[in-house]
């Protein structure tokens, strides 16, 4: 969330996105909590559940971020979202990053 918002000028600091996307203190970020978010800040913003590589890349294509959630590798047990901004046809990648990696 930090990625999107730094990208059309919003710096937030961190605490502030967690709680106005965590349902509380202790709790993870919910993928059911960033779009709600995202439209108090006068973004668009929607949830798409089951999404496929054909949605990302119509929502890519008409200028939209995308977040993902993924494992980082595959033996993690805390899923971590990711921001895809962009899609390779050619060499069937996605460019992608998250605040605990980077892209």
């Amino acid at each position: 969330m930090a990625m999107v918002l730094g990208y059309y000028g919003v710096h937030m600091a961190l605490a502030t996105i967690s709680a106005g996307t965590r349902p509380s203190p202790i709790s993870y970020m919910r993928a059911d909590g960033i779009a709600p978010f995202a439209r108090q800040l006068g973004l668009d913003a929607t949830r798409v559940k089951q999404a496929n590589v054909n949605t990302i890349r119509s929502l890519i294509a008409n200028g939209y971020f995308v977040t993902v959630l993924e494992r980082l590798k595959e033996v993690d047990k805390v899923l971590h979202f990711r921001v895809v901004w962009a899609l390779d046809d050619q060499r069937q990648v996605f460019s992608a990053g998250t605040s605990l990696a980077g892209p």
